[in-house]
């Protein structure tokens, strides 16, 4: 993926939730593709501007992530950074008010200029499986289009 100027959250079907102000990670490319011992980082994208949906709660009826007033227990929330098979995340912490994720409803996502190698996502689905694409632009108005499949937050 070079320089990938936009991304379409493009779901079809049932639409998984993209938790947290830094819940798609983009992984940057190294400028040199075959320097020996190059090392990626992770880079977070902030999300908050695009928070449509509230998923953690202290008590029943606090959020709303499946349409039926229930939500996760934000007392079991990770830290607002941390980092998950070598990919850094940031996560929304709890508030008492307001949105916490991003309902995926083809929303567009710039990322930062660069080199990049794969998009990570931190997504649930609610009632049943969900599926989509996810779309990406390059630079050079060239797309591209990967699938992606989001197991129901109770069938882990």
């Amino acid at each position: 993926m070079y320089a990938s100027s936009s991304l379409k959250l493009a779901i079809l079907g049932l639409i998984p939730h993209v938790f947290g102000q830094g819940g798609l990670v983009i992984n940057p490319k190294n400028a040199d593709l075959y320097q020996v011992g190059s090392h990626a980082s992770s880079v977070p994208i902030d999300l908050s501007s695009m928070l449509n949906n509230r998923a953690f709660a202290m008590s029943p009826g606090d959020a709303d992530f499946d349409g039926i007033h229930s939500g996760y227990p934000a007392e079991f929330l990770p830290e607002s950074n941390f980092t998950y098979a070598g990919v850094n995340y940031m996560f929304p912490q709890y508030k008492q008010s307001g949105d916490d994720n991003v309902l995926a409803q083809g929303q567009v996502i710039t990322p930062p200029q660069g080199r990049y190698s794969s998009i990570s996502m931190l997504v649930a689905a609610e009632s049943a499986v969900a599926t989509g694409y996810v779309n990406v632009t390059y630079t050079d108005n060239t797309t591209s289009s990967g699938p992606i499949l989001v197991d129901p937050f109770w069938s882990w």
